[in-house]
């Protein structure tokens, strides 16, 4: 890996180099929360004076944006905290431009509506996302953009020539036609890409006089134009799903391993990678954290394909990485930004919260089903034993409208037959006695029951969360689409 000049080193001091000297600057994070673009473009001409600062933006914020930030010529972090940046109607030009000098840290922001239509030598002769310097992004989305709809020039999502890190970063459903080569990203400088997806976009080339259009690699190229030559890239555990192709012929590629890659066109080695097929990909929207992402189905190919020597701590929605999703198998976290299982970490219990399976993980066998039927009721599935060791199936139906707890009487089935071609005959059912669950968080709860059957009697257990409702987990959602 090549070490970066301008790396940051602690989430409020910045490394700056004079004339080969080191010198730590310590930067205060702003007193309150931006809510406007002006506001911004002021914050940044404020710290490229000051020589850095923190730019925090009003969580879930929308902001519009009608003109680019100016050149990042210093140590500069904009904390999102799930803020959105969409383009004004009229505005059609790039977005952030990272001069050699600068050092620019993204997270957990979401930005989309950029159009790029209108050619201009000085908005518009850049990428999105321009980074001659430094630059890392965590937990940033990049949706539904029609980057250059058409243009006589290449402009891309981002374009790199110095270093850049991407973690937890999604491009999805972004679109161009241009008459010379383009594509989401292009690198000839350094470029690490980790735990990220990028799903369904389109890129195509106009050729001729008609301008016939031909398919071009949404994703990856490894060069920009005649400006740089070839880049060097390293990428793991991201997943590649794009319209007609992903990646151009990455020459200069370290495959870290645990990729997803629809088309086999990115060059991972099949032996420790995914290639070919369908990804099996869910919705985009919000599943949880802050930002949009990309779902997948429980049968994707992306689950538990990732190496956890390169697996973030956390996925683009602040869900624990790896999750268990097979019983009895060693967790490997999912190639892409989305951890299937994952849930939403330690959100706020709302909504359909008690939604999945639980178990004890001490005495593995036996689980808890929950499902929220109505937003008042919530039944239950108790898979357990009774006291001679044979198979127990409690259920019960709970009133709450709460999703942190509940209790509720619970019934049990017997002497039932089953009638071939039928129905069960003979059935009766029976008050069992009283179950209940008090969540703790997003993971973790305490169970309790008290049996009618003495020699069975009560007790209480802590319960973990093994699955969530998947789309659903701790939190409300939101459909972006």
């Amino acid at each position: 890996m090549i070490a970066s000049k301008f790396a940051l080193i602690r989430k409020h001091e910045f490394v700056v180099f004079i004339l080969g000297a080191v010198v730590v600057a310590n930067v205060q994070a702003a007193p309150g929360a931006i809510e406007s673009w002006p506001e911004v473009v002021k914050a940044v001409e404020q710290a490229n004076l000051d020589g850095g600062g923190i730019i925090r933006l009003g969580t879930r914020s929308t902001l519009i944006v009608d003109r680019r930030l100016p050149l990042i010529s210093s140590g500069i972090v904009i904390e999102g905290n799930g803020a959105t940046l969409q383009a004004k109607r009229d505005y059609h030009g790039a977005l952030i431009r990272v001069t050699a000098a600068g050092n620019l840290e993204i997270e957990d922001l979401h930005i989309t509506g950029f159009d790029r239509k209108i050619l201009n030598p000085d908005a518009d002769l850049l990428a999105l996302i321009d980074n001659r310097g430094s630059l890392k992004m965590n937990r940033v989305t990049i949706a539904n953009n029609p980057w250059c709809y058409p243009c006589s020039y290449a402009l891309s999502i981002l374009d790199n020539r110095g270093e850049a890190w991407l973690n937890n970063v999604t491009l999805f459903r972004n679109y161009t036609i241009s008459r010379s080569f383009s594509t989401s990203v292009r690198n000839c400088g350094y470029m690490q890409i980790l735990n990220s997806t990028f799903a369904k976009s389109e890129a195509y080339g106009l050729a001729g006089f008609a301008g016939v259009r031909t398919p071009e690699p949404a994703a990856l190229l490894d060069s920009i134009g005649d400006l740089c030559g070839q880049g060097a890239f390293e990428i793991g555990n991201t997943l590649f799903d794009n319209v007609y192709s992903n990646c151009s012929d990455l020459g200069n590629l370290t495959d870290l391993g645990g990729n997803f890659d629809s088309d086999d066109s990115c060059g991972f080695d099949p032996a420790r990678n995914a290639v070919n097929g369908e990804s099996g990909l869910s919705r985009f929207g919000l599943h949880g954290g802050l930002v949009p992402t990309v779902g997948l189905e429980p049968r994707s190919r992306a689950i538990d394909i990732g190496m956890n020597e390169n697996c973030s701590a956390i996925d683009a929605r602040l869900a624990s990485r790896p999750s268990q999703t097979r019983i009895n198998v060693s967790p490997r976290c999912d190639a892409g930004a989305f951890e299937y299982g994952g849930g939403f970490g330690n959100a706020l219990l709302t909504g359909n919260g008690l939604d999945g399976i639980w178990y004890n993980a001490a005495t593995d066998g036996h689980y808890l089903h929950v499902l929220r039927v109505s937003p008042n009721r919530v039944y239950v599935n108790w898979s357990t034993f009774d006291r001679h060791g044979d198979q127990l199936w409690i259920f019960a139906v709970a009133t709450t409208t709460e999703s942190t707890s509940f209790s509720a009487t619970a019934y049990i089935s017997t002497d039932a037959v089953l009638v071939p071609g039928g129905a069960p005959e003979g059935h009766v059912l029976r008050e069992w006695g009283e179950i209940g669950l008090e969540l703790e968080d997003c993971t973790n709860g305490l169970f309790s029951y008290r049996a009618d059957d003495a020699g069975f009697g009560e007790g209480q257990f802590e319960l973990s969360r093994l699955a969530f409702a998947e789309g659903v987990g701790c939190q409300e959602t939101d459909d972006l689409d």
